[in-house]
């Protein structure tokens, strides 16, 4: 049986959610821990023992052993904290010195899927209460905006070498727009959807609008008016990414905690042989959330004698000493709201996302960026929060869903060009290739008169490949051509196998061709997409 899965593959922790073959794309479900019955919680660690039984550990079965690692140099046990920040160093893979060997970071996410799979699957066929079948998880990964192409590459490899097929990505916070606008029950005249999501290692940011199905008329090439049913589709104006994420604002409330420490009582804090000092910060940070002042004991040995202190943390100064955090993050705010159109007078829904977004800061933050810097209006100013530990993986999942309507014999989407002159008026247009034609012969040919002057020839995408959740409604080939005198402009559009389009452009006026690739993408990616060609 095939299960369409989306993974949330997290700094700090990873979730996983599902949708049945059968089920649709509402069908959406949070993998459940057949033992407990909640929702899996993945912590996103590695480690490798000194015993054979505790090599390659990951996930859940490394939480018991890992801190028990104290030195990161020692040969015969390593600790990997965050899998997903050790990806990369200056550009290349990260390689871990272990006894008798080494390790790629490339081969500990492999390790790390290879442990999501068994989850995966031993918590489907407890659910199905059925042990004799085959699984099938066909998966698309979340990833962050800032995420590079080579980055994204190791994850789509690692995914396919531990067994799981990867038939997309998705940027994290479009994922959780997805999620969020799937709850509404209302979605009509939705406003744009602006995400901000902080989890433990980047600060992620979108800016989404939502356009409900409806019929178009359109001209195809023939000169014939056809209807076309437009289904509801999300359209993603703007994503924006940095580096930045929760995991910042431990390592400065850890200072703050021991500073404060050291100048009650002259020493750095005691080692807690039963939770680490970075554990004690997270949940401090937590605390922080719903509290001004958190009380943090500690139990210190004076010879035999345990004597008990403890430090204040106040809100105030946390608030401070990570001010200039919070203000790069929200540059991205900033920025997408920019290039979404947000002006004075705009209504717009903001969802806050990612388990460190709960901090009152951040609320606050981006309430006065959109209300006293631009003058938006938030229409869930009261319901900002959504979802922060089950949003990415069920939006992922539903984009999962949609693509199984992904047929790579047929052409994506209607194709069509447009003529305009220098003052930016339609002349012509025509309609060449209709959705669903057969790949890989079409080949179409087009002419179209071309005024005198400056002109503009754009090649228009213009109705999206994945039913319901892709939009690409866009100009992704545009050439600016100028012509002494009236003529005919003469191409031909191909569209192969495999997503790749040839279009050549002949120019009248020199008898020059222009020629322009355009490259479907192999896993599709929700995202606007612009090809710009000049042509003298």
């Amino acid at each position: 049986m095939a299960y369409r899965i989306g993974i949330d593959f997290g700094t700090c922790f990873s979730y996983i959610a599902y949708g049945a073959e059968s089920g649709g794309a509402e069908a959406v479900h949070t993998l459940i821990n057949p033992v407990d019955r909640l929702p899996y919680e993945i912590p996103s660690i590695f480690f490798h023992g000194e015993n054979e039984k505790d090599y390659f550990l990951c996930g859940i079965d490394a939480i018991d052993h890992f801190d028990s690692v104290r030195d990161s140099k020692d040969e015969y046990r390593y600790a990997v904290k965050h899998i997903k920040q050790s990806l990369l160093k200056e550009g290349s893979l990260t390689t871990f010195k272990l006894k008798g060997g080494e390790i790629t970071s490339k081969e500990i996410v492999v390790h790390f899927f290879k442990h999501i799979k068994e989850l995966t699957e031993e918590s489907l066929r407890a659910e199905d209460h059925n042990e004799g079948y085959d699984l099938t998880l066909e998966a698309v990964i979340a990833v962050p905006v800032i995420f590079t192409p080579q980055e994204r590459s190791i994850l789509i490899d690692s995914a396919t070498e531990a067994g799981i097929t990867v038939v997309g990505l998705i940027e994290e916070p479009v994922a959780i727009a997805i999620d969020y606008i799937e709850h509404l029950k209302n979605k009509n005249d939705l406003e744009p959807i602006l995400v901000y999501d902080l989890g433990g290692g980047t600060i992620d940011a979108t800016c989404v609008k939502y356009h409900p199905g409806n019929t178009q008329h359109v001209k195809l090439y023939d000169g014939n008016i056809a209807e076309i049913p437009s289904e509801k589709t999300y359209e993603v104006i703007s994503t924006s990414g940095k580096r930045i994420g929760g995991l910042k604002w431990d390592d400065e409330l850890s200072a703050l905690i021991s500073s404060g420490y050291l100048n009650e009582y002259k020493s750095l804090p005691p080692y807690d042989p039963t939770r680490s000092f970075s554990k004690r910060v997270t949940e401090a940070k937590h605390m922080l959330t719903k509290r001004e002042l958190v009380s943090m004991p500690f139990t210190h040995l004076s010879g035999q004698v345990p004597e008990n202190r403890e430090i204040k943390i106040d809100r105030t100064a946390f608030d401070k000493k990570t001010k200039s955090l919070l203000n790069e993050t929200l540059d991205c705010i900033r920025e997408i709201s920019n290039k979404c159109g947000l002006k004075n007078g705009s209504k717009v829904r903001v969802i806050l996302s990612g388990g460190s977004s709960r901090m009152p800061q951040v609320r606050t933050g981006v309430i006065k960026i959109l209300e006293e810097e631009i003058g938006v209006t938030i229409s869930n100013k009261k319901s900002m929060l959504f979802r922060h530990e089950k949003a990415v993986a069920s939006g992922a999942t539903r984009y999962s869903n949609a693509l199984k309507f992904y047929d790579p014999n047929t052409a994506p989407n209607m194709y069509g060009i447009s003529v305009y002159d220098e003052s930016g008026n339609l002349k012509d247009e025509k309609f060449l290739i209709d959705k669903g034609q057969p790949l890989p012969f079409t080949k179409m040919a087009w002419e179209l008169d071309a005024p005198s002057g400056s002109i503009q020839v754009v090649v228009t995408e213009k109705y999206d490949r994945v039913s319901s959740y892709l939009t690409q409604t866009d100009k992704i080939i545009k050439m600016d051509l100028s012509l002494k005198s009236p003529g005919k402009i003469i191409g031909n559009l191909k569209m192969f196998k495999g997503g790749v389009i040839k279009f050549e452009v002949l120019n009248p006026e020199n008898g020059e061709t222009n020629t322009t690739f355009y490259s479907i993408n192999t896993f599709p990616h929700p995202r606007r997409v612009k090809i710009f060609t000049k042509s003298s």
